[in-house]
């Protein structure tokens, strides 16, 4: 996980089952500090046993973390959606996490209509986070608050 947005650049990442597992407390801090990361997660059951098939412990254990979770049903869906995700994420100050299945969707090959570079660049406009880390201005993410 990263403070990359905190800066001002897009960032992306992509994870399955034990690596999501692993990153449950930042993805409440990501959240917490309105960081509009997008994330993939391919779906996968959490060991053990190990297993490729599809199933949703991983994310579906993630479900009160502040996280938009989108599930697609196609390789196509999964491009759209990762660029939607980002326009979503960035409009609402909240990360995304685009879920895929594992081996239906994650190991198949199919063909995928890729936009243009100027068609996604006119949908996402140049990212400006609302607060950034300015090391000549600086200031504190997520402060200690009280029940009121």
């Amino acid at each position: 996980m990263t403070l990359k947005p905190l800066t001002g650049v897009r960032t992306f990442t992509a994870t399955a089952s034990q690596g999501l597992a692993l990153m449950h407390e930042l993805l409440h801090f990501a959240s917490g500090v309105r960081a509009p990361i997008v994330m993939v997660n391919v779906n996968r059951s959490l060991a053990a046993p190990w297993s490729f098939w599809s199933e949703q412990t991983d994310s579906l254990s993630q479900r009160d973390t502040g996280w938009i979770q989108f599930y697609v049903a196609d390789n196509q869906e999964a491009l759209d959606t990762v660029i939607q995700a980002f326009r979503i994420s960035e409009t609402l100050f909240l990360p995304s996490m685009v879920v895929l299945e594992a081996f239906y969707t994650s190991h198949f090959m199919e063909p995928v209509e890729v936009p243009e570079q100027d068609q996604v660049d006119e949908f996402l406009p140049p990212f400006e986070p609302a607060f950034r880390l300015d090391p000549d201005n600086p200031a504190a993410f997520s402060q200690t608050v009280t029940q009121d």
